[in-house]
């Protein structure tokens, strides 16, 4: 109780995945003549999998001071750490042939918030809020560069020659 309040609070995130991806065509090899087994596994045209692991901390604050009656000023802050590491591995024709991927990323910062509200009556309040904000990446599943599906020209037109792995 009082004009002044605050909120503390600690964030902990820790997880290792798996995604998996691709689908056979039962016939496809002889159809395309030995195509997906020279590039991968028969029947195969794309598959990948993808090991993941992602821990996050994070530490958070805020106060808040009623000025008067009906005014509120809060603000606030959150500091995180990030850390993520993933193997990704990708085969069949259309990707041109087994690839492999290993990658880390750290991050850490503080995001800042500020509010201010007024308490129209009992019931309605009207506030602004500005805010840094952040969502942690994550890696991206593989596109295939290669054979009659592949997405190479479209990635070369974002001037890329790859695809972002995170």
């Amino acid at each position: 109780e009082g004009d002044v309040q605050w909120l503390i609070g600690l964030y902990y995130f820790d997880i290792d995945k798996q995604f998996k991806q691709g689908g056979a065509g039962p016939g496809l090899d002889d159809l395309l003549g030995g195509a997906t087994a020279a590039f991968g596994r028969a029947d195969v045209p794309f598959e990948s999998v993808t090991d993941q692991t992602l821990e996050q901390l994070a530490l958070f604050g805020e106060v808040s001071y009623r000025f008067a009656e009906q005014w509120e000023l809060i603000f606030g802050l959150r500091w995180f750490d990030v850390e993520q590491d993933w193997r990704q591995i990708a085969n069949g024709l259309i990707n041109g042939g087994m690839t492999t991927d290993v990658g880390t990323a750290e991050e850490d910062d503080v995001n800042p918030k500020v509010t201010l509200s007024y308490d129209l009556n009992e019931v309605i309040k009207i506030y602004a809020t500005a805010a840094k904000g952040y969502r942690v990446g994550g890696v991206n599943q593989p596109v295939p560069l290669d054979a009659g599906t592949g997405c190479r020209a479209e990635v070369q037109s974002l001037g890329l020659t790859a695809a972002p792995t995170s």
